[in-house]
């Protein structure tokens, strides 16, 4: 089978899924790793293809904005503000991000697609492709709400209320994401 293993992130997103391929491979199976160019040394000395998603989106997670909002131990409010600036410069990238994901698609021509949560393209892919994808979350409260946790990015409890409402935050990001990216293809 020809798999896609693709990932959107940093190296604690990509490591898990360098490992999945490498099981996958084990199994005999033809696999394709497309990550961010970074992160080719983690597959070139192997028998995978390897497919750049480009740098953009990781030069966006390392400016201070985005360290901001994905790490440090600010305020709720001060959290908020830097999740929603972050999620201006993603933005601004997101275009050209989910192009680069459709046209890993497109060259690996898989029968299936491993991917995160922040890869958006695999999303509309399964539209047209069902039972042909599998999301992959190396955290248990980062896709639906788990009790006592707000969504990942928040990193603290807020209480049942705000937990649940950090995660709608992330789900309607997601959907906007995915709608966003139906427009552009």
């Amino acid at each position: 089978m020809k798999i896609l293993v693709l990932s959107i992130g940093t190296r604690g997103d990509v490591e898990p899924m360098v490992a999945i391929a490498e099981v996958l491979m084990r199994y005999g199976h033809d696999v394709t790793c497309a990550f961010s160019g970074e992160f080719r040394y983690l597959v070139e000395n192997g028998p995978m293809e390897f497919i750049s998603l480009g740098s953009e989106y990781m030069e966006v997670l390392k400016t201070a904005t985005a360290q901001k909002a994905i790490g440090g131990r600010q305020s709720g409010i001060v959290k908020l503000i830097s999740q929603l600036r972050f999620v201006k410069k993603h933005l601004d990238i997101e275009k050209d991000t989910i192009e680069k994901q459709y046209q890993a698609v497109q060259q690996a021509d898989p029968d299936l697609v491993v991917h995160n949560g922040i890869s958006f393209y695999p999303f509309v892919w399964m539209l047209d492709h069902p039972g042909q994808t599998v999301l992959i979350s190396a955290v248990p409260y980062g896709i639906h709400y788990v009790h006592d946790h707000p969504y990942i990015l928040f990193k603290r409890n807020f209480g049942p209320f705000l937990n649940r409402f950090t995660y709608k935050l992330a789900e309607d990001g997601a959907a906007n994401s995915t709608r966003r990216a139906m427009k552009h293809l």
